[in-house]
């Protein structure tokens, strides 16, 4: 019987399991070989998917942010019919999924923590993919909406998520370490009410 080769989305899953063990393991100086050699590819079929290292870096990036947003994407689907007193509920449900999805996905948001911490997304445009510009859009949306209904302080949309993403990454990093408190009502109220104060009126 001949064995046939496995569809390309699962060669490409392989690689990307093995790509973020590595990295996890050696940081980005992990070599390409070592990578095929886990994922049991060679470098041409690695090099079929990804033209660089650096290709390959991001494109795990995009895909571990992605699931990360995924809440907010319901949270856009959702806004246009509450009313005003509904909106704060609905922001509450979706900063308890980002920070769950981080301690839950915990190898994922640490490789997020790495990349941002390099300088390689100077050289990637997250604006430019189609699928980031879509999510990017129906935050702005949503943070926009919320300075319209007054609901939100007077600020520029950007600024509102770059104070509500650090807030909820250091969340998830002290429940990581603290996890008894993943299970305090108490705390975790009080972290919500730290992270809609740094938007909220």
């Amino acid at each position: 019987m001949t064995t046939q080769s496995p569809p390309p989305a699962s060669t490409e899953k392989k690689i990307l399991d093995a790509a973020l063990k590595k990295f996890a393991e050696k940081g980005f100086s992990a070599s390409t070989e070592s990578i095929t050699k886990e994922a049991g590819v060679s470098t041409g079929i690695l090099f079929h998917y990804y033209k660089t290292k650096n290709d390959l870096i991001i494109a795990l990036y995009a895909d571990f942010y992605l699931e990360y947003l995924q809440g907010t994407r319901q949270l856009r689907k959702a806004i246009d019919t509450v009313e005003p007193e509904e909106f704060a509920a609905i922001h509450r449900q979706a900063f308890f999924e980002g920070v769950n999805w981080c301690l839950d996905n915990w190898d994922k948001f640490q490789y997020i923590q790495l990349v941002e911490g390099s300088l390689l997304l100077n050289k990637f445009r997250l604006e430019d993919d189609a699928r980031f510009k879509e999510m990017f859009a129906a935050i702005m949306e949503v943070l926009q909406m919320g300075v319209e209904r007054a609901l939100f302080n007077p600020l520029p949309p950007e600024f509102i998520m770059s104070n509500i993403y650090a807030i909820t990454n250091s969340v998830a990093k002290y429940l990581h370490e603290n996890e008894k408190y993943r299970h305090d009502p108490d705390f975790m109220e009080q972290t919500w009410n730290i992270y809609w104060g740094a938007a909220a009126k």
